[in-house]
């Protein structure tokens, strides 16, 4: 395997032609790119997407983090390598027992090429014999995407024979796993869709080939539709089609058998193993505590020997996106009421005033100047500052986020968005958005994160003094909204890793390229198939997007502005359970799970989703398995208590002393609203009384709250006056309510919207919701324009 192997590995020193060709293919990326760009966003959707009818619900976009363009460009380099390793050099050749097979066209692309490279030479990049060589190499790469499979024949195609050899792991001397497998795949699928949308709407024209560039093409959609049904899509006989249907084989391996951890840890918990390497906490904790005192003494030169803590309890500051807080430009540090917006006076005049080499002003014969060489110097050490800033909100800010997601934290709001960083209670958080969610989905999800009162003073003292007079200085330096920035944008992936390699080999001896992975001891640090009912926040927290665990932790951007205190106590709970874990002296052995233990309790509790599903119990003939059925009753009364007092209370209230229920039917339905299961469908005739069942639920149900769901906007007005005319508190439901009462009433196209689901979820988390009543709910049945909406929305609130 290994001798076949050696056909597809990367292009060797001497080997001169395929060093060219790898040049070359790297210029047609950055072409195929230019494109992408160019591209309208609808069009990419069905791009992306693998099926012939149905476009994805996110357009395809480079990836997130460059690196790993780069990597699929890496893997496709050897592909190229492989076809002039494989091909025949001329017609007269004698084929090889390799078994690539090229067809007549292809062939002759190939010796084209070949020829091409001989009359390059040395030419400039820009030549017209460098432009033949280009187009006629996207030609060769098209044919070989744009061939057509025989049936049950795969390996007839360059691309599925290349990428069979490519199963083989050459160092294991083995074939390659399903997870190792995946990232080949999935490079050229990439490549495979950048490349076809060249073909199909070029933003320039090729030298040579018969192409229609965007501006020219009259049909846009049609023209790429036409290329991806054939060559895209799945069940096409194409090359695109087979590694479809493999990675979905390979899902389904990993349904089956899950992943294989990466780290686990000792029974006592103070020893992490990393892919074979055991890492002991008390380096990690050393590594740390180290850090943060370079941090300190750093900022404490920056600031020439200031040492005065910022009170972090008088910083005045809200989530709100109203009012002041929603102004331009507006962060905690220039509000006027905090009076910390000192910064850039303040060490002006200790820069003016300090001796030696920290005097950055000078005098000369015209005035006062800055002195350009110890200016450059301090920006250099402020930059250190942050990057280390970077690391410690990483590893320290709960469990790690992604890279990207870091470095696009902003320190003041601006035209487009809302900052991302806070002090509240004397607290610093910082607010990630996880942005894997965002490119899946389209939708934005928010993640909030607690710093130790340490690193908390380190960050805001460094907003307060160094990073208002770093951007003053006269030099060339990274003056934008983002906290982490670079002269080309925020920090992404690549920076992150960098950094916390860099941290990492100073102060523990090696750079550990993992972090955002692992858990904590008792976190359930096993990795493989997510089941729903055990996800909790933890695993949104380390970057885990799984459906409940996005119900658990993560918050909807439409509810940032709504979020309770229950919710913040939540998300505290998670970070100061990492911060336990990190920064605990190693004294304390074994306190570590029991603290860890209950942050986790108080988390999961408080942001446990009231539609979550039940755990089921067995049944006490042991014969099978039943839902646990919960029975509500008036809140401050026992089961046993008389049903007739509730009836009567009802009664009195909507109706007065004397009165009594329209017809028995209407009675057994209010003692069945009051002591029935979870779910239940009650049916009454027209005007036979519906509307009391839940307005009588309200009545009794003391401080919780009754939802009703109706489905058109017609009857709530008529509703609502009912209700106040029978004194019952009730309001209407809107997109922006945030007050309550002991009846809510809501159209269904407000019910089936995240930011209502999110706002019943606060009143569960509170333990305010009694009850979920659905108006007319036959209407999910015969009515097919609210079918799919209300079929969802009770499964939502089941």
């Amino acid at each position: 395997m290994s001798e076949l192997a050696r056909f597809a590995r990367a292009a060797q020193e001497g080997e001169d032609d395929l060093i060219v060709l790898c040049t070359v293919f790297e210029r047609l990326i950055a072409r195929a790119i230019n494109t992408l760009q160019t591209t309208d966003a609808d069009l990419r959707l069905w791009l992306k997407s693998p099926k012939n009818k149905s476009p994805k619900q996110s357009p395809f976009t480079l990836p997130q983090d460059p690196e790993t363009l780069n990597r699929y460009v890496g893997i496709w380099k050897r592909f190229i390598c492989y076809i002039f390793r494989t091909a025949l050099t001329s017609a007269s050749e004698t084929p090889t027992a390799i078994g690539v097979m090229y067809n007549q066209e292809q062939l002759e692309m190939i010796f084209a090429v070949r020829r091409q490279i001989l009359r390059v030479g040395s030419a400039n990049k820009e030549s017209r014999e460098m432009e033949k060589l280009l187009s006629r190499l996207f030609a060769l790469l098209c044919s070989c995407i744009q061939h057509r499979l025989a049936a049950n024949q795969p390996f007839t195609s360059p691309i599925m024979h290349w990428l069979a050899v490519e199963g083989i792991h050459v160092e294991a001397d083995r074939l390659r796993r399903p997870q190792e497998y995946t990232r080949i795949l999935a490079a050229s699928l990439y490549i495979h869709r950048l490349l076809i949308l060249e073909a199909a709407l070029p933003k320039t024209e090729w030298h040579g080939l018969p192409v229609v560039t965007q501006a020219a093409c009259q049909n846009p959609l049609e023209r790429l539709q036409n290329y991806r049904r054939i060559w895209l899509t799945e069940g096409s006989a194409s090359p695109t089609s087979k590694i479809l249907r493999t990675l979905a084989y390979r899902l389904s391996i990993i349904k089956r058998e899950g992943t294989a951890p990466v780290v686990h840890w000792s029974d006592d918990g103070e020893v992490l193993f990393y892919t074979g390497r055991a890492i002991t906490m008390s380096s990690l904790r050393q590594c740390l505590r180290s850090m943060i005192s370079e941090a300190e003494q750093t900022l404490l030169q920056l600031t020439w020997g200031d040492a005065t803590s910022i009170s972090l309890l008088q910083i005045q500051d809200s989530l709100t996106w109203n009012g002041l807080f929603n102004k331009t430009g507006y962060s905690f540090v220039t509000a006027t009421a905090n009076q910390l917006d000192i910064g850039f006076t303040y060490s002006l005049s200790r820069a003016a005033e300090a001796n030696g080499s920290q005097k950055l002003v000078k005098a000369t014969a015209t005035g006062l100047e800055w002195h350009e060489q110890r200016c450059t110097l301090y920006l250099q050490q402020e930059r250190h500052v942050c990057n280390q800033l970077f690391s410690f909100m990483h590893m320290l800010g709960g469990q790690p986020a992604r890279g990207p997601e870091i470095g696009c934290i902003q320190i003041c709001n601006n035209v487009y968005t809302q900052r991302n960083i806070y002090v509240l209670a004397g607290e610093v958080v910082f607010v990630t958005a996880y942005d894997k969610n965002l490119a899946r989905g389209g939708t934005v999800e928010y993640i909030f994160r607690y710093l130790p009162g340490v690193l908390g003073q380190l960050l805001v003292r460094y907003l307060v003094y160094m990073r208002p007079f770093a951007c003053a200085l006269p030099i060339d330096c990274c003056k934008d909204d983002y906290l982490f920035a670079t002269p080309n944008g925020p920090f992404n992936g690549g920076h992150a890793s960098e950094a916390l390699q860099t941290a990492a080999q100073k102060h523990l001896g090696y750079g550990p390229d993992e972090y955002t992975r692992w858990k904590g001891p008792g976190y359930d640090n096993n990795s493989g198939t997510e089941s729903e009912d055990e996800e909790n926040i933890w695993d949104r927290q380390a970057g885990h997007g799984t459906r409940i665990a996005q119900l658990h932790y993560a918050v909807q951007s439409g509810f940032l502005q709504r979020i309770q205190q229950p919710q913040l106590n939540a998300f505290c709970a998670a970070s100061k359970a990492w911060h336990d874990l990190l920064l605990r002296p190693d004294n304390t052995i074994g306190a570590l799970v029991d603290s860890a233990s209950a942050h986790r309790r108080i988390a999961s509790s408080t942001i446990e989703s009231p539609w979550q599903k039940r755990p089921r119990q067995q049944t006490s003939s042991g014969s099978g398995f039943v839902r646990e059925r919960t029975t509500s009753r008036l809140p401050g009364t026992e089961p046993g208590d008389d049903m007739q007092y509730q009836l009567q209370t009802i009664l009195t209230h909507l109706h007065g002393v004397n009165a009594k229920f329209r017809s028995q039917e209407q009675q057994d339905a209010m003692e069945f609203v009051l002591s029935t299961p979870r779910q239940s469908i009650v049916v009454l005739p027209t005007g036979g009384g519906k509307s009391m069942l839940f307005m009588g639920r309200a009545v009794i149900a003391n401080d919780r709250v009754v939802i009703v769901i109706v489905p058109y906007v017609a009857p709530i007005d008529d509703l609502l006056a009912r209700a106040h005319k029978h004194n019952v508190p009730a309001m209407r439901c809107t997109f922006t309510t945030t007050e309550v009462a002991a009846l809510i009433v809501v159209s269904a196209d407000i019910a089936i919207n995240l930011g209502f689901s999110h706002y019943a979820t606060q009143l569960a988390s509170d333990g305010r919701l009694q009850q979920v009543f659905l108006d007319e709910c036959h209407v999910a049945i015969t009515d097919i324009t609210f079918r799919q909406r209300l079929r969802s929305q009770g499964r939502d609130s089941g």
